[in-house]
This record gives C-alpha cells, sequence and structure tokens, in this order.
C-alpha cells in the first residue's frame, strides 16, 4: 500500500503518473513552498486538482480499502444516475493513480464552492424570510432524497453547503445509503447533537438514517428565525451544534433549549412534540419521517370483542392508528397508544377514539 510521502510525490508529478484520462492536463493546487494542499485523514489524502477551470477534490487512500471499495463505486453510480442536483459529481476511478510503482484507485468529487450551513444561518441571522425559505429547500431535499432511496447518514453543519445561488448542496459521501448498500455495517453515524442516542448503540447503513437529523436541523433553522438571539445564547458558531446537544436528548422537555423554543409559534410547537415522539422510541430504525407528521391521522380499526354486553360485564375494545401524535378513547378511558387492547367494564353505551396529529383531528 502506498505511503503519504509517495502519493505526494506522484500528485506534484502528475503529468507522470495520473492514469484517469477524463482528467490529463489537470494540475494540483499548491502551497507557496511548492508542496500540494491535502487534507490527511487516518484513511486517505485529499488533494484539490484543476482540470480545464473545473476544480476536484481527488481522494487517494494510504490504507487498505477491503470491502469498502465496492461500497463506493455502488454510491458512485447510484449518484450518478440519480442526478440529483444536491449531490457533486460523485466518481470512482480504478486504477487512477500510479504511486511508487503501483496503480492506485481514486475518487473523484467535484469541489463544491459555498457558505456552509452555519455560515449562512450567521449571513442572514436577521432575515426571517430568508431563514424560512431555506427550512422550505431543507424540507423539500428531505423529502426528494426519500423519493429517490438514498439517505446522506451524517446530516450536519459541516457537510451542507449553500451556494451562491442559494441551492443546497451536500458533501462527504462516505455515510450515504442506498438501497443495495442497506443493512451493513456503518462507516459513519454523525454527530452526536444530531443522532438519536440509540444510533450510537447499534448502527446499520440505513434509508431511514436521516430522518432524525432532518428534524434536528429543521426545527432548529425555523428556531432561529424566529428568535436570532438563540444564536448568541447557544454559541451556535462556536460549536459542533445547531440548537441541540445530546444532553438535551436525554431529557428533552427538561432542556433549556426546549424551554426556550416551546411556545414561539404554533409549528415550532408541532415539532417539539414529534421530537418528544422521536426520543420515547427506543430504536431510530423504527422512526418515520417527520414530514408524514403532517398527513391527516388514519383510524385503520377500531371495535370491540362483543356487539352486546350486559351491565356489569367486561368487553375489550381494540385499535390501530397510524399518522397520529395523540390518541384517547372517551369517556372513561383517556390516553392510549396507537395500537392496542384495553379491557373494561363499560359505563356508557357510546365511546370514540379520537386522533390528533398536529392540527388535523380524526374520530370514529
Amino acid at each position: 500500500m502506498p505511503n503519504k510521502q509517495d502519493i505526494i510525490t506522484a500528485i506534484k508529478n502528475l503529468d507522470l503518473f495520473l492514469k484517469t484520462p477524463e482528467l490529463k492536463g489537470a494540475k494540483p493546487r499548491l502551497k507557496t513552498d511548492g508542496s500540494p494542499f491535502v487534507f490527511a485523514g487516518g484513511f486517505n489524502m485529499v488533494f484539490q486538482l484543476v482540470h480545464n477551470t473545473k476544480k476536484w477534490a481527488f481522494r487517494v487512500w494510504h490504507v487498505p480499502m477491503g470491502e469498502n471499495k465496492d461500497r463506493y463505486v455502488a454510491i458512485s453510480k447510484y449518484l450518478t444516475n440519480s442526478k440529483l442536483p444536491y449531490f457533486a459529481d460523485f466518481i470512482y476511478d480504478e486504477n487512477g493513480l500510479l504511486v511508487n510503482g503501483e496503480l492506485t484507485d481514486t475518487i473523484r468529487m467535484e469541489w463544491l464552492e459555498g457558505l456552509l450551513l452555519k455560515d449562512y444561518i450567521e449571513k442572514h441571522l436577521n432575515d426571517k424570510a430568508q431563514l424560512e425559505s431555506l427550512a422550505n429547500d431543507f424540507l423539500e431535499m428531505a423529502k426528494t432524497l426519500k423519493e429517490a432511496k438514498i439517505s446522506h447518514g451524517d446530516l450536519q453543519e459541516g457537510n451542507i453547503l449553500i451556494n451562491d445561488s442559494g441551492k443546497i448542496k451536500l458533501v462527504d459521501y462516505d455515510s450515504i445509503c442506498i438501497p443495495e448498500i442497506e443493512g451493513q455495517k456503518e462507516l459513519v453515524t454523525g454527530l452526536k447533537g444530531y443522532q438519536h442516542p440509540s444510533r450510537f448503540i447499534s448502527s446499520k447503513a440505513s434509508l431511514k438514517a436521516d430522518y432524525f437529523s432532518e428534524l434536528i436541523i429543521y426545527i432548529s433553522i425555523l428556531g432561529i428565525a424566529a428568535d436570532p438571539s438563540l444564536w448568541d445564547k447557544y454559541k451556535v458558531k462556536d460549536t459542533q451544534y445547531l440548537l441541540f446537544n445530546e444532553k438535551d436528548f436525554e431529557n428533552i422537555e427538561s432542556s433549556t433549549i426546549y424551554a426556550d423554543l416551546k411556545g414561539v409559534n404554533a409549528t415550532i410547537d408541532a415539532l417539539l412534540i414529534i421530537l418528544k415522539e422521536y426520543l420515547s422510541n427506543p430504536y431510530y430504525l423504527e422512526l418515520k419521517p417527520f414530514t408524514e407528521y403532517f398527513l391527516a391521522p388514519e383510524i385503520i380499526s377500531f371495535q370491540a370483542n362483543k356487539e352486546e354486553v350486559l351491565r356489569g360485564a367486561e368487553i375489550e375494545f381494540s385499535w390501530t392508528v397510524e399518522n397520529a401524535l395523540m390518541v384517547k378513547i372517551e369517556p372513561e378511558i383517556g390516553s392510549i397508544p396507537k395500537q392496542g387492547k384495553v379491557s373494561f367494564i363499560p359505563k356508557k353505551n357510546t365511546y370514540t377514539i379520537i386522533c390528533e396529529n398536529l392540527k388535523v383531528k380524526a374520530e370514529k
């Protein structure tokens, strides 16, 4: 396996060692001392190449890729075929670079320009309309990715760019899940302030991996749009968080940020209810997209085990409800889960199941 210094030498001499035909004639970005700019991680090195005025992030591994090679090839093909505007060109090239006599696989990714999410929010901190527009664009992106069967897997402030045209772009594709990868071991589990606590206990690549972080980012953007003072209060610029951190998720209703957001407006109050619902679920793979809670609740079934009952005798109700944040049976019984059974001695002739989902209500 090539070492780091051998890779740097090859990059400094691309005319001789670059074996990717599509990048023929590319030049590396250099520092004043003549050495190439490089971002070195634990597994690979990333250089900036310029080819016909287009910039590329050029990734070379200095440790064996093993089975991850097939993963990156699959992601590259899937993203290319999906043609979604949120992703940069991401191309896996076999034998892309000759390093110390050894052909090495590489990845080239379009070098995206723009402001990171936090920088964009700070720039428009007192422009409520602009931040609400950003939140709407983010929501549209979440829906589009779901329809395309793609999860990014590490949605957080450092992986979201907004370009000069105001369009959202995503970077860092190591965590991406597509149908072919679902169920495999995850390479990245994300930052704790954006992830459901259970993701760090047991995690598999899943198309549902973004559901929690989408909600956290959406609430945060809307919260800052409604109350810009939260930016300084939570020192957002100087942390890896937006408005929430992992300790908030331990008891969300007791957290300071919950108290600050509750009552700001009806939309944020509704989203906080969904966040409580998410955190009450012990496993992140059982979550559903928060946008589904904007749908009307549906009563799948509500029935009794007997059509008639003698006064003082017991009866059993059973029910199944979907898309509801609150379910109750009135009178007498009160709040219930979305699916279940209850046995009791009725005192009334008529009982009604009532389901509410944000501002939408259904009953039977």
